[in-house]
């Protein structure tokens, strides 16, 4: 699994560059696409690593959670028996 160090902000200034934009727009279209992105990918984290000693998955849970995504709450629930 990867580890997410890439910001949103990051990812989208160098799409820009490559097609060659300089509009604050598009990137302000482009960071809400690569924060579901970010999401997704601590999300699939978390379910290849349902280990409640695992901190990583700790964490992204508990982001997960405060942001309602999917089933995450179930999943916190479930591994941490609150």
């Amino acid at each position: 699994m990867h580890d997410i160090s890439y910001s949103a902000h990051e990812g989208a200034v160098d799409v820009l560059k490559v097609v060659g934009g300089k509009d604050h727009d598009a990137v302000v279209f482009f960071d809400p696409l690569a924060d579901n992105m970010a999401m997704e990918s601590k999300y699939m984290y978390v379910l290849n690593h349902k280990n409640k000693t695992d901190m990583k998955t700790f964490d992204y849970l508990k982001e997960l959670k405060s942001n309602s995504y999917k089933d995450s709450s179930k999943i916190y629930a479930d591994l941490y028996k609150i």
